[in-house]
């Protein structure tokens, strides 16, 4: 199997996720996500051929002295609720 992880920028944000590229014809995946030594995210699914996976948005908050920024899991099925963190720390 073969597995392409992509981390793409977007206006303020790094989508990270992955490409099942000719996985056979289903394959487990398990994707840790580390911010300067620190987990931040980990993630297991079942990934299928030819699909991408979305997992995280990871975003800094804008003029805020912080050394680890918002890190948003969209497996969760609840949109925004990580990000809200960053909006509160930059609304301050």
């Amino acid at each position: 199997a073969t597995v392409q992880l992509l981390v793409c920028f977007w206006i303020g944000f790094y989508l990270i996720g992955i490409d099942g590229f000719r996985t056979a014809p289903i394959s487990g995946a398990t994707v840790r996500i580390f911010i300067f030594g620190r987990l931040v995210g980990e993630f297991f699914d079942e990934v299928v051929d030819h699909e991408f996976w979305e997992l995280a948005l990871v975003r800094w908050p804008d003029g805020v002295d912080t050394t680890f920024p918002c890190v948003e899991d969209l497996t969760d099925g609840t949109s925004g609720d990580e990000l809200a963190a960053c909006d509160e720390l930059e609304a301050q």
